[in-house]
C-alpha cells in the first residue's frame, strides 16, 4: 500500500521505468460540471510523497498518460491536448479542438494519441487520432452520445487495433478498429452494463468490469483474428 494525502484517486499510471505514479485525484471535494474536480499528481511509491502537477481553480484534468521516455506527460486541459516537461515545468500545446473529453490513450509506439471528443449539436461522440509529431488528427470513429462509454478505449499492444465500448439499447458492445484497413466491427456484446478495458500484454486477451448486483472481472481470449501476430 502506497499512502499518499490525496481525499480521491480516479485513475493511477505506472511511469515507464516503474519508480513513480501519475495519479489522477482530488485533494478536496469540489464540483465542476456536475463532476468531481480533478487534478494530476506524481507519487513516490518509495518516500510516499505526493507532488502537485496540474490543479487549476476551473478546469478538471481528467487522466494523464506519461510520454515513453517518462521524462514528461500528456494531458487535456480545456481544448488543448498538452505536454508537461517534468523536469523543467514547462507545458506545450500540442493540438486544439472543441470539446475535448479529457479522456486519452497513447498509442503503443508513442507516435500518436487518442482523444475523445464531444459534439454537443449532433448529440454525438468520437474518438481522434492526433499525430504527436505534426499535431494533425483524424476521425476513427463516431456514434451518439447515448451509446457513449466515455474513456473506455484501449490500444492492442502491437498498435493494429483500438477497442472500445459502447452503450447499446440494452447493455454493452466491444468494438474494435483497425487501423491499417479502418473498418470498425462489433466483436462482443453482452446484455450487462461493462466498465473499464484493458488489453492483456499478449495483445489475445482483454480484461474489464461487469457491473449488475455484483462486480465481476472477465477476461476475454483470441481478440485478434487468426493471421494478425501481436508485437
Amino acid at each position: 500500500m502506497v499512502p499518499c494525502d490525496l481525499l480521491g484517486v480516479v485513475d493511477v499510471r505506472w511511469s515507464p521505468d516503474g519508480k513513480a505514479l501519475l495519479v489522477s485525484g482530488f485533494k478536496k471535494r469540489e464540483v465542476i460540471d456536475f463532476r468531481m474536480k480533478t487534478g494530476l499528481y506524481l507519487v513516490n511509491p518509495e518516500t510516499a510523497t505526493t507532488q502537485c502537477l496540474v490543479d487549476e481553480p476551473d478546469q478538471r484534468i481528467v487522466i494523464g498518460e506519461w510520454t515513453p521516455d517518462g521524462k514528461g506527460i500528456y494531458f487535456v486541459r480545456g481544448d488543448s491536448l498538452v505536454s508537461y516537461d517534468l523536469h523543467s515545468g514547462r507545458e506545450k500545446k500540442i493540438f486544439s479542438q472543441a470539446q475535448l473529453t479529457g479522456l486519452l490513450a497513447l498509442c503503443p509506439d508513442g507516435r500518436g494519441l487518442v482523444l475523445g471528443t464531444k459534439n454537443p449539436r449532433e448529440g454525438s461522440e468520437a474518438l481522434l487520432l492526433v499525430d504527436l509529431t505534426n499535431g494533425s488528427s483524424r476521425q476513427l470513429v463516431s456514434y451518439p452520445e447515448a451509446n457513449v462509454v466515455r474513456g473506455l478505449f484501449d490500444w492492442s499492444p502491437d498498435g493494429k487495433f483500438l477497442c472500445y465500448l459502447k452503450r447499446e439499447e440494452r447493455g454493452t458492445s466491444l468494438c474494435r478498429i483497425d487501423l491499417q484497413s479502418e473498418t470498425t466491427e462489433k466483436i462482443w456484446e453482452t446484455e450487462k452494463r461493462v466498465q473499464d478495458l484493458r488489453f492483456h500484454p499478449n495483445g489475445r486477451e482483454i480484461v474489464f468490469a461487469e457491473t449488475h448486483h455484483e462486480t465481476m472481472i472477465w477476461v476475454m481470449e483470441n481478440l485478434l483474428p487468426e493471421n494478425s501476430e501481436s508485437g
